[in-house]
């Protein structure tokens, strides 16, 4: 009887050790890395303890993974390749120029695999030039072939970058201005509208052509070009070098001209159109996708920054032409050096782009002098995420180097965007960086510093003003656009919020409404299909009926809306996040708070789940083998 006791007791306990062992064998394939970058300590990318995921438990914050919803496919992350970066990179000694080089390329940097090149002279040139300034020469017949200019520095920079990457660089060329005889104004500086002589377009074609080929012939091949940078950069007395375009302009120059030389000469090459900000980016998808027996030729659409978030807009480009992808190809952060909320503007704005059909991110200048050049026309307030003094040969990351890497570093082309819902219950406070231009969203009721609004019900003709965001208020586009989102105010524009802009002024109608004085029409909430859009739910301007959606309630300062049972948010300012599956089978999220408290939340995957905490004021990679 003993005997057999002892025996029973033996087989439970191995029954128990074996359990116990497979637990910790399937827990051991489920670890989670962690990567981080915070302010005012020395996390700059830097990994921290792993976690590792239990099952499923209860706890109201939550970040939740699905991987089987799928979007997007990454193309890839980058940043300028500009003359400026080029002459300050040849003015550091040796080993600075290989510290940048791997910072950007090497197997220990961020693994950027774009870089956009201008095609001719732009601000951040030493000079004004190109490659045939000889008037009239419609043939092109002096066209300097050995592109002399760009081979002293710029193309000398591009090739140690493709030596030093381990992956083929993908890059683009846009041109800022063609020679100045070939516009309407004479000059490189500044443009008229329309921008190109027509006795100059067929020449303007050629240009683009007979650059390509020179830059291959010093071994530089180029993946994709846009035609025109900024095209609606409109300015008659600028310095700026600039061409000026209406989308139908646009359309009629690649339809008739660019794309016919381009497809005799390098097929290859992919076009992107539009290359400005979000604010017209529908406007012009409209149009240049109009024709469909020409849309084969368009590869997709490149966006910049600097009209604000937006991301209504981009959303709605992505369903205007779905199959087309959307490339944000210029940001840059203008603040004071070293500045951590310009290391946030990019990480919301990266995170912003991707949640609506983004499929890449590329910056501005990759490099910088202390003055913030060189560039020959104005004075730069912008700098680059590197950045050197020449005369102490030193060589600086800013936050936002560390804000790209997060995604950069971690995130490979062909990765896919997956899905991943937030909720969040606990009010956040801070001030949130580059909020002019953002979105109004209907979110989860937290009365965080973004959900906030002085206006009153029965108010009549006043500013929605924020209570906790000194001088920002919301406002209506312009009422073309019937049915665009709303946003909030340009913290540029002095003031930012006034009693007697009609864009900028509500009316709280008894029955709940709340009506534009400009447009007439009311806000609503365009609730979106989850399984097109990534987690926004945009409050809209729309013609006012008697819908629950246009019906808010006023608690305690914030706004709330009766058909979501969500209230008003400046953005979903605090707390942005985004999820992706790479080819090699991880599942990577990328966690921003830029509020001025630390978050904890539970990371929810399948069945599985752990908690997290996002310091205030961080970014956070989080990546694990998919199971």
């Amino acid at each position: 009887y003993q005997r057999r006791v002892q025996g029973a007791r033996m087989q439970y306990h191995n029954c128990i050790y074996f359990l116990l062992f497979f637990i910790s064998l399937v827990y051991s394939q489920k670890n989670i890395d962690v990567i981080l970058t915070q302010r005012n300590t020395e996390n700059k990318l830097t990994p921290q303890p792993s976690l590792a995921f239990t099952e499923d438990f209860t706890f109201s914050e939550v970040l939740e993974i699905f991987e089987e919803n799928k979007f997007q496919e990454i193309f890839g992350w980058g940043g300028a390749m500009t003359e400026a970066a080029a002459v300050t990179f040849f003015q550091l000694k040796p080993d600075l120029q290989e510290r940048l080089l791997e910072a950007y390329w090497g197997e220990t940097g961020i693994h950027y695999n774009l870089g956009r090149v201008p095609m001719n002279s732009c601000d951040y040139s030493i000079e004004s030039y190109n490659f045939d300034n000889v008037s009239d020469d419609f043939p092109l017949r002096f066209f300097d072939t050995q592109v002399l200019h760009d081979s002293k520095q710029m193309i000398p920079f591009i090739l140690a970058a493709q030596k030093k990457s381990s992956v083929p660089l993908k890059l683009f060329t846009a041109p800022w201005s063609p020679p100045g005889w070939m516009k309407t104004n004479g000059k490189m500086g500044g443009s008229f509208n329309p921008c190109l002589r027509n006795d100059s377009k067929q020449s303007w074609a050629l240009y683009f052509s007979k650059f390509l080929t020179a830059y291959k012939a010093k071994g530089i091949d180029f993946w994709g070009l846009t035609m025109q940078n900024e095209p609606e950069a409109c300015h008659e007395d600028s310095t700026f070098e600039a061409c000026c375009y209406t989308p139908e302009d646009a359309l009629e120059f690649l339809k008739n001209y660019l794309s016919p030389q381009l497809l005799k000469d390098h097929p290859q090459v992919n076009i992107m159109v539009w290359d400005h900000n979000k604010d017209d980016i529908v406007k012009w998808v409209q149009t240049m996708y109009s024709d469909p027996s020409f849309n084969d030729r368009i590869w997709g659409t490149a966006l910049h920054w600097y009209a604000g978030q937006r991301f209504s807009n981009v959303y709605h480009s992505h369903l205007l032409a779905p199959n087309k992808p959307l490339l944000a190809t210029e940001a840059t952060a203008c603040e004071q050096v070293d500045d951590w909320l310009s290391g946030e503007q990019y990480g919301t704005d990266i995170i912003g782009d991707i949640n609506n059909w983004v499929v890449g991110w590329v910056d501005w200048n990759l490099l910088l002098n202390s003055s913030r050049g060189p560039r020959h026309v104005g004075v730069s307030g912008c700098y680059a995420p590197a950045m050197a003094d020449i005369d102490t040969q030193d060589l600086y990351f800013n936050p936002s180097y560390y804000f790209i890497g997060q995604f950069s570093k971690f995130v490979p082309p062909k990765s896919i965007k997956i899905g991943l819902q937030k909720t969040i219950r606990t009010p956040l406070f801070g001030s949130p960086p580059f909020l002019h231009g953002g979105d109004i969203i209907a979110e989860i009721c937290t009365g965080g510093s973004s959900q906030l609004w002085d206006f009153s019900p029965n108010a009549t003709d006043k500013l929605i003003l924020s209570k906790q965001i000194p001088d920002i208020c919301i406002m209506v586009p312009p009422p073309s656009l019937t049915g665009a989102n709303i946003f909030l105010s340009f913290t540029y524009d002095t003031p930012s919020c006034n009693p007697t802009r009609l864009s900028q002024l509500f009316s709280w109608l008894p029955d709940g409404h709340i009506i534009s004085k400009q447009t007439g029409l009311c806000l609503d909430v365009e609730i979106v299909d989850s399984t097109k859009n990534q987690g926004y739910d945009f409050i809209v301007s729309e013609k006012c009926e008697n819908k629950p959606s246009q019906i808010w309630i006023n608690e305690q300062g914030k706004i709330r809306n009766v058909a979501l049972d969500r209230c008003m948010d400046a953005g979903g300012t605090y707390i942005h996040a985004t999820a992706f599956k790479t080819p090699d089978g991880e599942i990577v999220t990328v966690v921003e708070n830029i509020s001025d408290n630390n978050w904890e939340f539970k990371l929810k995957y399948k069945n599985n789940a752990t908690k997290v905490l996002a310091p205030a004021h961080s970014i956070q990679t989080l990546k694990w083998e998919s199971f």
